[in-house]
C-alpha cells in the first residue's frame, strides 16, 4: 500500500477510514435498492392479486 509506506500510521488511519466511509456508502445503496424491490413486488402482487 503505496499510502501507508509514504504516510506511516496516519496514512493507514486515512485508508482504513475512507474504506469504511465507501462500505457504508455501499451498505446504504444495498439497502435502498432492496426497499425499492420489495416494494415493487408488493405493489406487483396488489396489482395482478
Amino acid at each position: 500500500n503505496v499510502l501507508y509506506t509514504a504516510g506511516g500510521a496516519p496514512g493507514a488511519l486515512a485508508v482504513s477510514s475512507q474504506t469504511a466511509s465507501i462500505n457504508t456508502d455501499v451498505s446504504t445503496a444495498v439497502f435502498i435498492m432492496r426497499a425499492k424491490v420489495s416494494f415493487l413486488a408488493q405493489l406487483h402482487t396488489h396489482l395482478t392479486a
